[in-house]
């Protein structure tokens, strides 16, 4: 694979990562009337009727900020595993582009890069 296309999954994976960070911080952030606003409701369920896989997510990721785990269960059973999967995702994601910034530990003793120039990592 060619760095410039390992390079491309990297920055996809970045903006990916802060997309769905921000979709489980938003209700740490935000009262459930503004998220509620902000997102319309279902197209599946207001043209068709019947529910798609992420009806009641915003609602069980409200439940699951404010530590309601059973209605946020009930709301979505695939909220507790997405948001435990995004969480884990964005903090891999952070430690790697900050690895990417800060110097290797003992490297200012030893005469190696400063916090403004490149580390190892080939970020």
């Amino acid at each position: 694979m060619s760095s410039d296309l390992k390079a491309a999954f990297k920055y996809v994976w970045l903006v990916v990562s802060v997309v769905t960070g921000c979709a489980i911080l938003a209700p740490f952030v935000f009262a459930p009337a503004t998220l509620h606003s902000l997102f319309p409701a279902c197209e599946a369920r207001v043209k068709y009727h019947t529910p798609c896989p992420l009806c009641g997510m915003t609602t069980a990721f409200i439940y699951l900020a404010g530590g309601r785990w059973r209605d946020a269960q009930a709301a979505n059973s695939g909220a507790i595993p997405l948001f435990f999967a995004w969480l884990v995702n964005l903090v891999v994601a952070l430690d790697y582009w900050l690895a990417c910034r800060r110097p290797r530990p003992g490297a200012w003793m030893a005469g190696g890069p400063t916090l403004k120039e490149k580390t190892s990592c080939k970020c």
